[in-house]
């Protein structure tokens, strides 16, 4: 699969996984390094992406802090 692909995919899923799990249970994770891509994908391009998809302001701190946060049972809120 192409990056651009990968961004396709990436991007259609979003909206799917917000309507059939809600924000409060969902977060973002890779397995970087370990993608068998490293040679066409680097952080940075990650992170471009990453941003891309979730400008929503509160849907961002939902995936990235709030919902890890409260499985490893750390501060119940960032936001």
């Amino acid at each position: 699969m192409s990056p651009q692909q990968m961004h396709k995919f990436f991007a259609a899923t979003i909206p799917l996984l917000l309507e059939n799990f809600g924000s409060h249970r969902l977060m973002w994770s890779s397995d970087w390094p370990h993608t068998q891509y490293e040679q066409q994908i680097n952080p940075e391009y990650l992170i471009t992406q990453l941003n891309i998809q979730l400008q929503d302001k509160q849907l961002a701190p939902a995936l990235l802090w709030n919902a890890p946060a409260k499985l490893f049972r750390f501060i119940q809120n960032f936001a």
